[in-house]
């Protein structure tokens, strides 16, 4: 019996669901408008990071016009790498750790991976060290760096090292069947349509791209960060084709030419004793590459950078390796464990000013083969900038060109999809952390 008791009951029950329906409403549209708040939030931050990050470029920029000498490592003169306070953003240039041990903040150079060019250019004297030097690297095979020189060169004959031209089945048998270029690769990304270059092989353990062996990357247990082609090769190593003023380079076999250039740079009296030690230096033969010129003469650090950016060896300019920022495993593919070993004990601790510290740490005999593929320095600069606000951030990366004697970005990019890079300090413990002149102490404080 519908009683005036049950009647009200039944009142009081729908007026509370109504009251839960309005509720909820409320809730999500509540809901709906702080996230719509939070996106607008992070998009801010994240437009605020990324002009942060092009404005650091333009200062980097700016130190290498005023400071570059081509040839030789990037000198930052203003900016500071490990963090710039640029409007409400802190801005990082990432930097790369030979050992891939640690994080270094600085300009990345080129000339420590391999030009993927100088593999298919029959002019360049170590293309044979080279590809055998890349072949030995974590997941690759002689075959995969065959594949890679097939996929550049101009014909369609496999490579005796079991190459892959247009008629392989990893090609036509694709589910939209493709072919080799047959010309010189235009970007790094384009390695993984070569046959053999998987993702783990792209990629290699560096997943976060950030230099360093991070927990959890470890993926076969050896204790050592193993790079992928990305941080292996870059698209062509160049030496410049001048001196820093301007001058045709020196032919180091030239006796008279070499002469002259030593008078010119240091002065009649001391570029006379360095005259006569270039003269008693080559007793054996003739000079086999510029360092090995070095390694015969005592110079000073000054005099060694100086030099070394105004000669030219039979070794050419093309193709050689920086043997300071090139990572430890491809050193010793370059040049056998124990001599990788004695070189990576050398290497300074902070961005060398010129090639002493390698002249210094050879033989001539070792200097002569260990030469005709090794440099210091280099003209490409890669920046791999990572800006930071509170509510957002962008990482960007940049191909910086020295080679005229004037930096110029070649090419830049977003590198957001590489993914955060500083796994010791989340962007929720950004977004936690305290005052905004810690953030720049949190976003380096794990250097280890």
């Amino acid at each position: 019996m519908n009683t005036p008791r049950t009647r009200q009951g039944m009142v009081y029950l729908l007026a509370l669901m109504v009251v839960l329906v309005v509720a909820s409403v409320a809730v999500v549209m509540t809901s709906g408008a702080g996230l719509r708040l939070r996106a607008q939030d992070d998009l801010i931050g994240r437009t605020q990071a990324r002009h942060a990050a092009l404005g650091m470029l333009r200062a980097v920029c700016n130190d290498l016009a005023t400071a570059q000498v081509a040839g030789t490592l990037p000198q930052l003169i203003t900016v500071k790498p490990d963090g710039e306070t640029i409007g409400a953003c802190s801005v990082l240039l990432l930097g790369r750790d030979p050992a891939g041990l640690r994080a270094r903040f600085g300009l990345i150079p080129e000339a420590g991976r391999i030009s993927l060019n100088s593999l298919i250019d029959t002019t360049v004297r170590q293309r044979g060290t080279l590809r055998t030097a890349l072949s030995q690297q974590s997941g690759m095979t002689p075959e995969v760096t065959a594949a890679i020189c097939d996929w550049a060169d101009a014909d369609d004959t496999p490579d005796d090292d079991g190459g892959a031209e247009r008629t392989d089945t990893h090609y036509q048998g694709a589910a939209v069947p493709y072919a080799p270029r047959n010309g010189r690769f235009e970007t790094i990304d384009e390695l993984r349509l070569v046959r053999g270059v998987s993702e783990s092989v792209f990629f290699g353990e560096d997943a976060n791209g950030n230099g360093r062996l991070d927990g959890g990357e470890d993926a076969n247990g050896n204790g050592r960060l193993d790079l992928g082609l990305r941080d292996l090769v870059t698209l062509e190593s160049r030496e410049p084709a001048s001196a820093p003023d301007g001058t045709p380079l020196t032919p180091i076999t030239s006796g008279t030419a070499r002469s002259a250039r030593l008078i010119e740079l240091f002065g009649q009296e001391r570029g006379q004793e360095l005259v006569l030690q270039a003269q008693q230096g080559q007793q054996n033969g003739p000079y086999a590459n510029r360092l090995h010129l070095l390694v015969a003469l005592d110079l000073t650090e000054a005099e060694a950078g100086a030099l070394w950016t105004c000669l030219t060896g039979p070794e050419g300019r093309v193709g050689l390796v920086d043997a300071w920022s090139c990572s430890e495993a491809l050193l010793t593919g370059l040049v056998g464990v124990d001599l990788a070993s004695r070189i990576i004990s050398a290497r300074p601790t902070t961005l060398p000013s010129g090639p002493s510290w390698l002249a210094e740490a050879l033989t001539p005999a070792e200097a002569a083969t260990a030469g005709m593929v090794l440099t210091v320095g280099g003209y490409q600069f890669r920046a791999d900038l990572i800006a930071v606000s509170r509510d957002g951030w962008s990482r960007l990366e940049a191909l910086i060109d020295c080679n005229s004697g004037f930096p110029n970005v070649i090419r830049l990019r977003s590198a957001d999809t590489a993914g955060w890079p500083l796994p010791w300090a989340t962007p929720s413990s950004v977004r936690r952390s305290g005052l905004d002149d810690d953030l720049s102490t949190l976003l380096t404080s794990d250097r280890n």
